[in-house]
């Protein structure tokens, strides 16, 4: 599986004009991760993880909005 979300991420990148897009919105999947781990494996909301999730995501919307 890994090797072909990372050939669909190759893809994409061929059909953009700009690539940081593609490589910013790829992080969205931790975010994902985490959240899933979260709800279907019942981990602890942790301090760090939540943490890591708001940096992701102001990292994300830094890179989108320049």
């Amino acid at each position: 599986m890994m090797g072909l979300t990372y050939g669909i991420v190759l893809y994409a990148m061929t059909m953009v004009e700009n690539v940081s897009y593609v490589v910013a919105l790829r992080q969205v999947s931790i975010i994902f991760g985490v959240f899933m781990g979260m709800w279907f494996l019942k981990e602890p909301w942790l301090n760090s993880r939540i943490l890591g999730v708001l940096l992701v995501c102001s990292g994300l919307i830094i890179a989108l909005a320049l």
